[in-house]
C-alpha cells in the first residue's frame, strides 16, 4: 500500500470530509493503493449512522475518534489532506513519483513557482499554510520519531507538531508547484479549528529549549494569524467571540518574541499600529483599526495602480495645447463654482418670490415622515388635510421610489423628495410638519448644503412635530427643545405632555394634547386570529455583522420563541397566524430569524403596512416599542417581553409605565403562559388595562387630526404675532 491519507475533520464539517473522500476517489492512482483515515480532531465519537455513510464512500476507510497509533498507518507514505484545499486528480501520482526518488522525507506543494531543486528549503519563504496544509511524509520517518520519543499513540495536533520539527531539523525536504492546488473559501469553522491547532503548537513550542526553533515557529504562527485577521471574513463576518479568541492568542505569541525584529523577518512591518493596539489588549479597537487599515490600503493600491499606468504611459500635460489653453479656466474654476452657487441661490429665491405673489395671503405647509415612508402620523394627518381642506396649500414630501408613493399620489399635492420643486417649496413654506422632525428627513439632499446656503431663509420657519408614537419614557436628548427647536409638539395625554415638558424642556404653550393622527385610523378595526410580534431596535446591536448578531441575546430570545415547539403547536392547533415584523433598523438581520412554519410570516418594510398590521392583529408581543400605545388605545392586549431591561435605550418615567399598558414578562415560559391565557379569553384585554386606556388617553374619537390642524393654526398664528412684535 502506497498511501495512508489522513483527513482531519470535526462533526460540523462532515460534508467537507465527504468532499475530500470524493477527491481521493477521483485520484488517478488505483484506489487499492490507498487507505483513508478520518481523524477527528476534537475527539468526538461519530454516531454509527454517520460512520456507516462515510465508510460506504470508500472501500478501505477507518474512522479515528480518539488517538492514532503507529500500527494504524499501513502506507509507505502518510499524506495529510487539508479539507479547505481543492486538489488536481494527478496530485498523488506526482507525489508518489517524487517520493520514490528517495531524496525527500517530506514534500509539500505550493501555489508559487518554487521548484523541487531548491534544497534545502528556506522556510522563511513559505507560509504556515504552505508547510502544514498538504504534506507527504515518509511513514518510516514518522514511526522512527514516535519510537525515539516513546510515543505509542498521538492526537492530530501532535502530528502537526511532528511536521514542524521535521521542517526545522530535516534537510531532506522538497517542494513542488504542482497541478492546481487551490484554496477553497475560508469559513469560520476552519478558523475555529486553526485557533485550536495554533494554540496547541504555541504551548508545545514554548516548552522547547531551542530558542532558534521557537523564533522560527512563533514568527510563522504570527504570520498565519495575521493571514486570517487581514481577511474580510474576520472584520465583517466572524463571530465577535472568535475574533477576540484569535486576537488573544496572537497577543500571547507576540509577548514571546522581539516584535520589531520578528515583524521585519516575516515582512509585516506595515502592521505596527495594529500590534501597538493589540499589545494594550484593546481587542475591539484592534478590529476597528483593521477595518480602517483594509479600507485605506485599498484606496492606496487603487491610486498606485493609476500612478503606475501613468509612469508607463507618461503624459506631460504642461506641453499639451489643450492644457495650456484651459489653464485660465482652471484658475478661475473655484470662482466659477461660487458664482454658479450664487446664481442658483438667487434664481431659486426669485422663483420663490414669484410663487409668493401667486400664493398671496395663502400659507404653505409641508408634511413628511421619512423620505420613503407614508404610513405614520404624517400620512394620516396629510390625508385628513386633503379630504377636509382640499383648497389649502398643504403638500406631502416623499421619494417617488417609495412603496407608499401611489397611495399618497391619489390624494394629490405630492412633492418628490429632493426635486427642484421640493427646493422651491421648502423655501416657500411657512409651516413644516413631521412625524419625526423636519430637519431629519424633510430638507432636499444634500441637506447640509441646502440648509447652509439658505440658512437665513430657513431660520424662522414654524416647525411642528406630530410624533412618531406616544412618549412613555425619557427619550432625551432626542427631540429636546434645545437641539431640535420645535415650535409645537403634539401629545396624546396630559401624562405624556408632562413627560415632554419635564424631560425635553418644552414650555407649556408649545405642547398640545390632541391625540395622534394615526389613532383616527384605529376605530372600527376588523381583526383576525393573528399575533403581531414587533420587537424594537437595540443601540448596542447596530455596528455588528450577522454572525455576531446571531450570538446576541436579542436574537436568541426571539429565535427560541418562534422555534419553540409548544408555541408552534399552539398556533397550529388554534389556527392563529403570526406576523413577525422587526424594527426597520434591524431588518438587515431578518434572514437570521426565519423558520419554516405555515402560520408564521416574516415581513420586511416593503412588504407590510404597519397601520394595517396593528388594526388587524388581536395580540401584540413587543418589548419596548411605542406601537404598544396603538394597541393599548384600541383596548387590545399587549405583552411586553422584557428579557433585557438593562439594555433598553431609554429611561422609564413616572407618568406612564409599561405596566400601565400591558403585561410584562421576562422569560419564555411565562410569555407562552400569558399568550395562551389571552387566547383562552378570546384575546380581550384585562379590565385593568381597559380602565388605564380610558384614563391615560384624553381623547378616543376620530378627531385627532382635526385637533392637530386647529392646534397648528392657532399656534402658528400666535407665532407670527410674537415675531412681528419683536
Amino acid at each position: 500500500m502506497q498511501f495512508s491519507i489522513i483527513i482531519p475533520f470535526v462533526k460540523e464539517e462532515i460534508n467537507q470530509a465527504l468532499d475530500c473522500i470524493n477527491s481521493v476517489k477521483d485520484q488517478s492512482i488505483k484506489q487499492n493503493q490507498i487507505e483513508l483515515i478520518l481523524f477527528n480532531t476534537e475527539n468526538e465519537v461519530l454516531n454509527e449512522e454517520i460512520e456507516k455513510i462515510l465508510t460506504h464512500q470508500f472501500n478501505d476507510l477507518s474512522v479515528i475518534n480518539t488517538k492514532l497509533k503507529p500500527e494504524d498507518l499501513n502506507g509507505k507514505y502518510v499524506f495529510i489532506y487539508d479539507r479547505k484545499i481543492n486538489i488536481n486528480k494527478h496530485l498523488l501520482e506526482v507525489f508518489l513519483r517524487i517520493a520514490d526518488s528517495g531524496k525527500y522525507d517530506c514534500i509539500f506543494p505550493t501555489e508559487n513557482a518554487k521548484k523541487l531543486e531548491v534544497t534545502p528549503v528556506n522556510m522563511n519563504d513559505f507560509s504556515y499554510s504552505d508547510l502544514m496544509s498538504m504534506n507527504l511524509l515518509r511513514t518510516v520517518t514518522l514511526k522512527d520519531y514516535l519510537v525515539k520519543n516513546k510515543i505509542k499513540e498521538f492526537n492530530y495536533f501532535e502530528l502537526k507538531y511532528f511536521q514542524l520539527k521535521q521542517y526545522f531539523t530535516n534537510k531532506n525536504i522538497g517542494t513542488n508547484d504542482v497541478l492546481e492546488i487551490k484554496n477553497a473559501e475560508i469559513k469560520d469553522e476552519y478558523i475555529h479549528n486553526q485557533v485550536h491547532e495554533i494554540n496547541y503548537l504555541f504551548v508545545k513550542v514554548r516548552e522547547e529549549s531551542d530558542k532558534v526553533f521557537q523564533k522560527f515557529v512563533f514568527g510563522m504562527l504570527i504570520k498565519q494569524i495575521m493571514f486570517f485577521v487581514d481577511k474580510k471574513i474576520f472584520v465583517d463576518e466572524l463571530d465577535e467571540g472568535l475574533q477576540i479568541q484569535l486576537l488573544e492568542l496572537l497577543q500571547l505569541i507576540i509577548k514571546e518574541v522581539n516584535l520589531p525584529e520578528t515583524l521585519k523577518i516575516i515582512k509585516l512591518e506595515g502592521y505596527k499600529g495594529f500590534f501597538a493596539i493589540l499589545n494594550m489588549k484593546k481587542y475591539s479597537e484592534a478590529i476597528s483599526y483593521m477595518k480602517l487599515f483594509r479600507s485605506k490600503r485599498y484606496q492606496y493600491h487603487t491610486a498606485n495602480k493609476y500612478s503606475n499606468y501613468l509612469e508607463k504611459h507618461p503624459v506631460d500635460p504642461s506641453k499639451d495645447l489643450t492644457w495650456k489653453m484651459t489653464k485660465p479656466l482652471r484658475l478661475v474654476k473655484p470662482a466659477i463654482r461660487k458664482v454658479k452657487g450664487l446664481i442658483f441661490k438667487y434664481l431659486l429665491l426669485l422663483i420663490v418670490s414669484f410663487y409668493r405673489l401667486l400664493y398671496l395671503n395663502k400659507e404653505v405647509w409641508l408634511v413628511c415622515e421619512r423620505p420613503d415612508q407614508a404610513e405614520d402620523n404624517g400620512y394620516f394627518f396629510f390625508k385628513y388635510c386633503r379630504e377636509q381642506h382640499p383648497n389649502r396649500k398643504i403638500y406631502y414630501i416623499i421619494e417617488k421610489s417609495s412603496p407608499h408613493y401611489d397611495k399618497v399620489a391619489k390624494l394629490g399635492n405630492v412633492i418628490h423628495h429632493s426635486s427642484f420643486k421640493h427646493k422651491i417649496y421648502t423655501l416657500l413654506a411657512d409651516v413644516y410638519v413631521s412625524a419625526w422632525t423636519f430637519s431629519e428627513s424633510g430638507f432636499p439632499n444634500p441637506s447640509k448644503d441646502f440648509t447652509s446656503r439658505f440658512r437665513k431663509q430657513l431660520k424662522n420657519k414654524f416647525q411642528v412635530c406630530i410624533q412618531h408614537g406616544v412618549i412613555i419614557h425619557n427619550i432625551s436628548p432626542y427631540l429636546s427643545k434645545k437641539k431640535y427647536q420645535q415650535n409645537l409638539i403634539i401629545a396624546s395625554s396630559e401624562f405624556e405632555k408632562e413627560i415632554i415638558i419635564e424631560t425635553l424642556n418644552y414650555p407649556n404653550d408649545e405642547v398640545e394634547v390632541t391625540g395622534l393622527a394615526r389613532f383616527d385610523n384605529l376605530h372600527d378595526a376588523i381583526t383576525k386570529r393573528q399575533i403581531l410580534i414587533m420587537p424594537t431596535w437595540r443601540r448596542h446591536l447596530f455596528k455588528i455583522n450577522k454572525k455576531q448578531f446571531s450570538n446576541s441575546e436579542y436574537f436568541k430570545t426571539y429565535k427560541n420563541l418562534i422555534s419553540n415547539k409548544n408555541f408552534q403547536d399552539f398556533i397550529s392547533k388554534e389556527n392563529i397566524q403570526v406576523k413577525f415584523y422587526i424594527h426597520h433598523q434591524m431588518q438587515r438581520f431578518l434572514g437570521n430569524f426565519i423558520v419554516e412554519h405555515p402560520n408564521i410570516e416574516f415581513l420586511l418594510k416593503k412588504d407590510a403596512k404597519v397601520s394595517d398590521l396593528l388594526k388587524e392583529s388581536k395580540l401584540l408581543l413587543t418589548d419596548y416599542s411605542s406601537v404598544s400605545s396603538d394597541f393599548f388605545y384600541m383596548n387590545k392586549p399587549v405583552v411586553f417581553y422584557q428579557f433585557d431591561p438593562h439594555k433598553n435605550h431609554h429611561a422609564p418615567t413616572e407618568q406612564i409605565k409599561y405596566s400601565d399598558l400591558g403585561i410584562i414578562v421576562n422569560n419564555e415560559e411565562k410569555l407562552l403562559e400569558e399568550i395562551i391565557n389571552i387566547s383562552n379569553r378570546n384575546f380581550t384585554a384585562d379590565q385593568l388595562y381597559q380602565q388605564n386606556s380610558r384614563r391615560i388617553f384624553k381623547y378616543k374619537d376620530k378627531s385627532n387630526s382635526k385637533r392637530i390642524f386647529e392646534a397648528i393654526e392657532t399656534s402658528h398664528h400666535n407665532f407670527k404675532i410674537n415675531k412681528n412684535v419683536k
